[in-house]
């Protein structure tokens, strides 16, 4: 079995490597460590999808900017976290409907940039939403408004979330949560992130909500877009909660603002997820495999499957047919 699992591995890096040098992905699937979880039913599954859009001015394809990451929890229940920029929405909202969704139990904004809570407006439109969370601080743009105003249409209440917080997610005893560790804002700082003239768009991206989910022995950290400052708070703050077995690469895998060396040494993921392709580079690629830790992308319309039973995982790469 561990030989089997350091010969994956070893190909995966090899493929990432080719990838980092060239800036093409091969479109084969990967698969990585896949235990044996036929005898059991209570997955947690995770899905982070890519999807392309045609550029109306170029009239070219190309990935859809953001992030977006769909959880199906062990009871079944669903959780979306995030939903890219708007021209996803109709795709995402086809792809959740082939898992046999019908109700998005939790939706959450990590925060209200374009190319977080864009696609939300057709999840919105084509789901029943339980619960939303998001952290409470508005952002000045037309989207947003838009969003927010839809919100109000359908009477979902928004309820914010901040450090401290615990969210139990399912009801069959199974313990998955969520736990946050950022922020915690007082009426003052939303206002000087909301209105004070400069740096909103910073701002607003060091509000993300931070958070672990996790279930029983498996734990994936969600980082939105915070910055290094950000990081480095959280480090003083929980040095040892922040280790996870996942890492949602922060600001999608920007590693001017994000991913500092000292996070990845603190959280010690065994893989990063990271979302956005505009941002993959040799620079990203060795930061993360220096400290040993293997980088899980997309440059095609696809998505990686993250499979857990709490205590073993499994992790493939699909792209869509076309």
């Amino acid at each position: 079995m561990k030989r089997n699992i350091l010969l994956s591995t070893f190909v995966l890096l090899t493929i990432l490597f080719i990838g980092c040098q060239s800036t093409r992905i091969p479109e084969s699937v990967i698969n990585i460590e896949q235990p044996d979880f036929a005898n059991n039913q209570e997955l947690l599954k995770i899905y982070c999808p890519e999807f392309e859009y045609t550029n109306k001015k170029t009239q070219k394809k190309q990935i859809v900017a953001g992030d977006c990451t769909i959880v199906i929890l062990p009871d079944n229940k669903c959780m979306v976290v995030d939903a890219f920029s708007n021209e996803a929405g109709k795709d995402l909202s086809a792809f959740i409907k082939s898992l046999g969704i019908t109700k998005i139990d939790y939706l959450i904004a990590s925060h209200y940039h374009r190319d977080h809570i864009g696609g939300m407006l057709a999840l919105i439109n084509n789901f029943e939403i339980g619960t939303f969370y998001s952290n409470g601080v508005p952002f000045d743009s037309t989207t947003c408004d838009l969003f927010l105003d839809l919100l109000d249409l359908n009477n979902i209440k928004i309820n914010v979330l901040k450090e401290g917080d615990i969210v139990n997610l399912t009801d069959d005893g199974s313990n998955c949560r969520i736990e946050l560790l950022w922020p915690s804002l007082t009426e003052d700082e939303i206002y000087d992130v909301y209105c004070k003239p400069g740096n909103t768009e910073k701002k607003a991206n060091s509000t993300s909500l931070v958070f672990k989910l996790i279930y029983k022995d498996f734990s994936f950290l969600f980082t939105g877009d915070m910055y290094k400052a950000v990081d480095k708070a959280l480090i003083q703050k929980y040095p040892d909660k922040l280790k996870s077995t996942i890492l949602k690469a922060p600001h999608h895998g920007e590693f001017y603002t994000a991913n500092s060396r000292a996070l990845i040494k603190t959280v010690k993921p065994d893989y990063v997820v990271v979302e956005d392709p505009q941002y993959i580079c040799q620079v990203i690629c060795k930061r993360y495999e220096r400290q040993n830790v293997p980088v899980l992308f997309r440059r095609r319309p696809g998505y990686i499957l993250l499979q857990s039973d709490g205590v073993k995982y499994s992790i493939e790469t699909t792209k869509f047919q076309k």
